[in-house]
């Protein structure tokens, strides 16, 4: 499936419960400008801005939401995909760690806006408890937050705690001296995932599978996904969202 939405340019943070005021939204969207302008974007090779928007129903027509919100499909704590006039957006569930989530889910929806952006690398196996470089080649989902979203790997601007991401050198075949692999430099090595980490990647036969580290490392094999894709319009991201139950967000709690 081709990655056709366009990278948005202008993030609006809007609240749609009472539990993240509109207070809180313009302090989270101005660490969240401060964290695209100067990491993401010389990285990623990305222009935006995030701008708070008080009122949720009046989103400038050429802004990309993130809503703030009680209730998400399958209780995820974040998803972003995009509208059918293509525009990209993104939800997040208010919890103790919404902002964290916001990060999360800006990082991803502009890094890969259409949730079906998707890179070549070497793939992945488990032997005896060990990760280890596989044989064959596959096609790994672009989103940049996933191996290492656990809260520990976070950190923080201006009071803000903020999602570390991992860097293009992420999908490097090989360890490069001096190399970065994310931001925070968290990842010592390409494709590595982290404890209540995952990543996740389509094989030459069309299979989605994921490496997942929660409580030790294991592939998995995801549902076949060409129904729900193909019939109810879903981007590979939204269908990941729907059968990953991250730990971070059996942790998160309610509003606070």
């Amino acid at each position: 499936m081709p990655d056709a939405i366009a990278p948005p340019l202008r993030i609006g943070l809007t609240s749609k419960t009472p539990h993240a005021d509109f207070t809180a939204i313009t302090r989270v969207a101005a660490a969240l400008d401060s964290q695209v302008k100067r990491h993401l974007g010389p990285i990623w090779g990305i222009h935006a801005t995030v701008e708070p928007v008080e009122n949720p129903v009046q989103i400038p027509r050429d802004m990309s939401p993130i809503f703030i919100v009680e209730n998400t499909p399958f209780n995820v704590g974040g998803l972003h995909t995009s509208n059918d006039g293509g525009r990209a957006f993104a939800i997040v569930l208010v919890s103790r760690d919404w902002g964290l989530g916001a990060s999360h889910e800006c990082l991803e929806l502009l890094v890969d806006p259409s949730g079906n952006r998707m890179t070549e690398g070497i793939g992945l196996q488990v032997v005896e408890g060990a990760v280890q470089d596989s044989a064959g080649r596959v096609k790994y989902v672009v989103e940049v937050c996933d191996p290492m979203e656990d809260p520990s790997h976070a950190y923080t601007i201006d009071g803000v705690v903020v999602s570390d991401f991992y860097t293009p050198q992420y999908f490097d075949d090989a360890v490069t001296p001096g190399g970065l692999y994310s931001f925070c430099g968290h990842l010592e090595r390409p494709r590595e995932v982290k404890p209540n980490g995952y990543l996740s990647w389509l094989t030459p036969a069309g299979k989605l599978q994921q490496l997942r580290w929660f409580g030790g490392p294991a592939i998995i094999d995801l549902p076949d996904h060409s129904s729900a894709t193909m019939q109810d319009g879903l981007s590979h991201r939204q269908f990941i969202d729907r059968h990953t139950p991250t730990p971070r967000l059996k942790r998160s709690g309610g509003p606070q």
